[in-house]
């Protein structure tokens, strides 16, 4: 069985899958929409936050996290 014909095969199962369900088809296409005009309307209303130059503390965390856990993966293997 070819790659297409499988690919086909599994499309037309999602189709009529998705047909018997018409309210659950209208949920995974609305709620992603609602919450992405959501985000949208917050992101635009909101300015963003300028960042200073120089070092971050995050950025010393993440480094020590980083070697922790390199120095447990190479005493594993």
């Amino acid at each position: 069985m070819g790659f297409l014909h499988q690919l086909h095969l599994l499309l037309w199962k999602n189709i009529s899958l998705k047909r018997r369900g018409p309210w659950v088809l209208a949920f995974e296409i609305f709620i992603p929409l609602v919450l992405f005009f959501i985000l949208l309307g917050l992101r635009q209303k909101k300015p963003a936050i300028p960042v200073k130059e120089g070092r971050q503390p995050n950025a010393v965390l993440n480094r020590d996290w980083t070697g922790i856990v390199c120095d447990c993966l190479l005493m594993l293997f």
